[in-house]
């Protein structure tokens, strides 16, 4: 199993001293221009930076501070492992001092230099877009009312009302975020009568939820389709969190299905959701609406097949009363799973079983060494699905030697008296080319994939052929970039003007001085050299398939 080198730096910086091993002889300071310039491995900087950056007092800044201004010429060496150390090393350290605003300034300082070379990029510049707002900008201005009040991105407001330090601007965003969402919401009721009484309740407690005396409950559905979360591995779903599960089905989120009918609203309403921030979206308490088996949040699915043809049941209590609901169930749409070899390597082998169910659902399990994800696909979903097997991206070529300065000029011949004045200094010779870019890697091949249809019926076996052919590929990986060229020369300095003179006449007692000479042209700068040319695409890899002999 490989360890990404962000990975590896973030479970260094998480823990303790006494369980890392070795020691780093470098200075924090110089630590990042030796990894960029390829004195030290990633995997050595990775170690010595993650400890650096724990440091205590101004260690850590400077060492945080050193790796922002290394970033140009890891960016022009184009190496993604250096590049990715650098990136995932100054990560933590930023989101440690970003996390309370009296500590951000440092964080602030040391994303500057990115900031003023327009090197700021992902997540580095989100934060960075974050940590202005502690200093009352954003977008590189102050952040005034009158800005505040013009802005439409809901999730910058968030961030305005908990991280802006003047209590007027806290309001303004607040206010501002509220109408928004007033304006958006499904329920008309919010933009008439209810509109004041939405907005104040909000702006007090956080959320609209309705008291019981007022809103009576008139009716109880299972008011959207419930939709099957299916990843690989993690996944992150807007609303509840982080899944993370083998290729089971993580279950039904019941607060995000059941809807209430309540007197005076149109459309149903949800439970309140306290992870939500200013919402106005008329909702109900947890002891106005409870679920069956509160912990875990999730309803656990068993016979995938089975919910998928008929339904599930969903017990719930309103009001003290309890409930239960038949809701559709569909599964939820399955991006595209690939495997991907590392850098220069072919893809990784995979073994795949398509399988027909009870459902119109096709079951898929697919095998690379130890680890088997599972999923059930919608043949008709309308995002695009697949499984591939892909090879690595090719190496980066090296990059081209520096050319070599120009020879500085001479200086020129002293003053001579009595009316010769100094020479001029010789030109500086040009700077030499840069040497080209090293060549690019080709991409790894395609890894072999195996696929065996498990299939009782020559009509279903079509199926699921189609669909095999469809889905799943094996692809050659990406070309590496070609190294680039070396940086061109400096030009020579040019010679110093010969020195002037003073003159005297022993006869008349008279004196004067000649001028010097006037300083030789510094040499031009040599030309870069050419960038490396890009590696080749990888090879596809073979496909093959097993059909059940009927």
């Amino acid at each position: 199993m490989s360890v990404s080198m962000s990975a590896l730096v973030l479970w260094l910086a998480s823990t303790p001293a006494t369980a890392r091993t070795g020691d780093c002889p470098h200075s924090a300071g110089r630590l990042p221009t030796l990894l960029v310039e390829g004195e030290i491995g990633p995997v050595e900087g990775s170690a010595c930076l993650a400890r650096a950056l724990k440091a205590p007092g101004r260690g850590a800044e400077k060492a945080a501070e050193a790796v922002a201004k290394s970033f140009p010429k890891a960016l022009q060496g184009q190496d993604p492992d250096v590049i990715t150390v650098l990136v995932s090393s100054l990560l933590p350290w930023l989101q440690r001092h970003s996390l309370e605003p009296k500590r951000s300034a440092r964080a602030r300082a040391a994303l500057q230099p990115l900031a003023e070379e327009g090197l700021l990029m992902g997540e580095l510049a989100e934060l960075h877009r974050i940590l202005q707002l502690d200093a009352g900008r954003w977008d590189g201005a102050p952040l005034t009312a009158r800005r505040l009040q013009a802005l439409h991105d809901q999730e910058v407001l968030e961030v305005a009302v908990e991280r802006l330090a003047d209590p007027g601007l806290r309001e303004t965003a607040a206010r501002r975020l509220v109408d928004l969402r007033l304006a958006a919401s499904v329920h008309p009721e919010l933009r008439g009568a209810l509109a004041e009484e939405a907005r104040l309740t909000t702006l007090t407690t956080g959320r609209f939820a309705l008291p019981r005396d007022r809103y009576p409950v008139v009716g109880v559905v299972a008011w959207k389709d419930v939709l099957v979360l299916q990843q690989g591995a993690e996944r992150d779903v807007p609303g509840i969190g982080t899944l993370s599960h083998d290729g089971a089905l993580p279950g039904v989120h019941l607060p995000l299905v059941v809807g209430v009918g309540v007197d005076g609203l149109k459309t149903p309403v949800a439970r309140c959701d306290p992870a939500l921030v200013l919402d106005p979206t008329p909702c109900l308490d947890a002891d106005r609406l409870a679920f069956a088996g509160e912990q875990p949040r999730f309803v656990a699915i068993d016979d995938v097949p089975q919910v998928l043809r008929d339904g599930a049941m969903l017990h719930v209590t309103i009001d003290g009363e309890p409930e239960s609901l038949l809701a559709d169930v569909a599964p939820g749409s399955v991006p595209v799973q690939a495997w991907t070899g590392s850098q220069g390597s072919a893809g990784p082998d995979l073994d795949v079983v398509l399988a027909t169910t009870d459902s119109s659902v096709i079951a898929v399990t697919v095998t690379s060494g130890e680890d088997t994800w599972r999923g059930w696909v919608d043949p008709n979903q309308q995002e695009p699905f697949g499984i591939e097997s892909r090879g690595g991206r090719g190496v980066p070529g090296a990059p081209g030697e520096a050319g070599a300065p120009g020879h500085d000029g001479l200086p020129g011949l002293m003053g001579q008296c009595p009316n010769r004045r100094g020479g001029p200094g010789q030109p500086g010779a040009d700077g030499f080319a840069g040497e080209p870019g090293g060549p690019g890697g080709d991409g790894g091949a395609g890894g072999i994939v195996r696929v065996r249809l498990d299939c009782a019926t020559h009509g279903a076996c079509d199926v699921l052929q189609r669909a095999a052919v469809r889905w799943i590929r094996s692809e050659g990986g990406d070309p590496g970039p070609g190294g680039p060229g070396g940086v061109g020369g400096r030009g020579g300095r040019g010679g110093d003007g010969g020195l002037g003179n003073y003159c005297r006449d022993g006869g008349s007692d008279s004196q004067w001085t000649v001028s010097a000479g006037s300083p030789g042209p510094a040499g031009r700068r040599g030309p870069d050299g050419p960038a490396g040319a890009p590696g080749g695409r990888g090879a596809r890899g073979v496909v093959t398939l097993e059909v059940p002999d009927l």
